[in-house]
């Protein structure tokens, strides 16, 4: 993959990460330049501990742990390079052809390029923009830019800000980078796809992906609130965690021992494949149909549909109808007076039957999300 590159450097600032104005690098102006060949990750400047991971590592040291923290940074609009990040001593801006664009800065001396082409190399949707800090991770700077307490070890942290941007805080000296910069680029990849957001009132960066979820044989266990988007389940009951975790083994994490989940089996093959059909072709929201008219003598009406790709249906009536039924062939799966709504599996024989009496107006609006 070419990527387009502009890069700053000021040799004399020598100052601590600061996270003001990080997200100002998702407006960085990029200038275009080819590049090919496998470059080792640099030695950091002034880095006292190990030496940086090389991050096209294949195997996991240890699961990764960012405990749900968020990058402890204000979202201030405009700037470029230069403004934006003033106090940061190298700055990297790197684009590829499908519109993506990683927005990197640190103190240190790393090779942005390898942890551009880390991204660049793996599964991910269009057109999404991602600014990283690069810190110490031994030297405890990851922990304080995430706003963990001293007792929590954590190796990096995502914060969204719109669908498409986000933010992240990684270690250039943390042993298991290559999975580190997987898993929070994994949180990045879950923002931009659609699944819960309007089922169970879930952010889009904690949801996961919705054929990754059936494969997962996750989606009862959320609807019966034994899962959760958030937090507040604890970090190995997190939806996004286990997403998170699955994306860095389908981008080349070989072997994940799931210390932190000893009930979650590790993703198979098919839920790897789902993951990847739902990055390639996104599941999207969509309005099956609209009906209005009158009843006629017999005083119902059907609307016949097929699920392609598994969804909650929903029917909202108005006007004078008395039942509608949700069913797949004579089986009836929902019933109520005016609202209806349950998950459905890939099939056919779909139908929304409503009923009224003859003569009056209905009006019924049938959508999948």
């Amino acid at each position: 993959m070419l990527w387009s590159a502009s890069r700053e450097k000021d040799a004399s600032t020598n100052v601590s990460p600061a996270l003001t104005g990080l997200l100002l690098l998702l407006t960085l102006t990029s200038v275009s330049l080819a590049w090919s060949g496998v470059i080792g990750i640099a030695r950091a400047e002034g880095a006292q501990a190990s030496d940086p991971a090389h991050l096209m590592q294949s195997e996991s040291l240890a699961p990764v742990n960012d405990a749900g923290y968020k990058p402890q940074i204000p979202i201030p609009t405009g700037g470029d390079a230069r403004t934006a990040a003033p106090n940061y001593a190298h700055q990297g801006t790197f684009k590829d052809r499908k519109g993506s664009r990683v927005n990197i800065v640190s103190d240190y001396d790393v090779d942005m390029k390898m942890i551009a082409d880390t991204i660049d190399k793996s599964i991910h949707p269009k057109a999404a923009t991602l600014a990283i800090l690069v810190v110490s991770y031994l030297k405890g700077e990851v922990r304080k830019s995430c706003g963990a307490p001293a007792e929590v070890d954590i190796k990096g942290c995502y914060v969204s800000t719109t669908k498409t941007k986000g933010a992240m805080v990684i270690g250039f000296d943390d042993p298991n980078l290559q999975q580190t910069l997987l898993h929070e680029y994994g949180h990045h990849v879950d923002q931009q796809l659609y699944n819960l957001e309007e089922v169970v009132k879930c952010k889009g960066d904690g949801d996961g992906s919705r054929r990754w979820l059936i494969a997962r044989k996750l989606n009862k266990e959320i609807l019966a609130n034994g899962w959760s988007c958030k937090y507040e389940k604890g970090y190995i009951n997190s939806i996004a965690e286990i997403f998170a975790n699955d994306f860095a083994q389908l981008n080349g994490v070989e072997k994940w021992e799931y210390l932190l989940f000893p009930f979650q089996e590790p993703p198979t093959k098919r839920v790897l494949a789902a993951l990847k059909r739902d990055i390639k072709k996104p599941f999207k929201p969509k309005d099956l149909a609209r009906l209005r008219g009158r009843f006629n003598k017999s005083g119902k009406r059907d609307f016949r549909f097929r699920v392609q790709i598994p969804s909650f249906v929903d029917a909202d009536a108005k006007g004078s109808v008395r039942r509608m039924k949700l069913m797949k062939g004579k089986k009836i799966l929902d019933q109520d007076n005016k609202y209806v709504v349950t998950l459905l599996k890939k099939g056919r024989n779909y139908k929304v039957r409503i009923y009224g009496k003859p003569g009056k107006k209905y009006d019924v609006m049938i959508a999948r999300f």
